[in-house]
């Protein structure tokens, strides 16, 4: 009388656990889509662009974006440099323009407040391929790097709030 049954199929051979096994089983973690990409990017090898040279830029991100930075890099055990440039490469234009139109962003860098605004700054090297991305798109919004880079990080926490 000692034995518990699983909730599973009692004829597999796995049929008799201890309640604490059974207590073990988790539902799966409801991702976004960004997520998935977010782990491919992770696990593929990072040989970049190797005919163009990374770029070192020191950034100002915000709160929001500062602890999302964080935990993402702690979950996943990367550093946040690698997280930074997986994100920037894995958010397409059209994912953007989609999010300032339904969001209605209009950032310019006539917005840019002068002085020390409470943001958080890292120092980070950017691959080639993310840099020319970054400034092309980031010029046609007329925006500075950091306010698209911050966008960028802002539509990924939008994606992964509503999944």
């Amino acid at each position: 009388m000692g034995k518990k049954f699983s909730l599973g199929n009692e004829f597999s051979g796995a049929g008799v656990q201890d309640n604490k096994e059974a207590e073990a089983v988790s539902a799966p973690v409801k991702h976004g889509k960004y997520s998935s990409f977010l782990e491919a990017e992770i696990a593929q090898p990072s040989v970049r662009n190797s005919d163009t040279e990374s770029q070192r830029i020191n950034m100002a991100f915000t709160p929001s974006n500062i602890s999302l930075i964080e935990s993402l890099s702690d979950n996943y055990g990367i550093n946040k440099t690698f997280l930074i440039n997986s994100i920037v490469r894995i958010i397409s234009k059209e994912d953007v323009d989609e999010f300032v139109h339904n969001e209605r962003i209009v950032r310019t860098r006539d917005g840019i407040i002068k002085g020390k605004p409470a943001q958080k700054r890292i120092c980070l090297r950017l691959d080639g391929d993310n840099y020319s991305k970054i400034s092309e798109e980031a010029n046609a919004r007329n925006q500075t790097l950091t306010q698209y880079v911050n966008l960028l990080l802002q539509i990924f926490a939008h994606e992964e709030a509503e999944a």
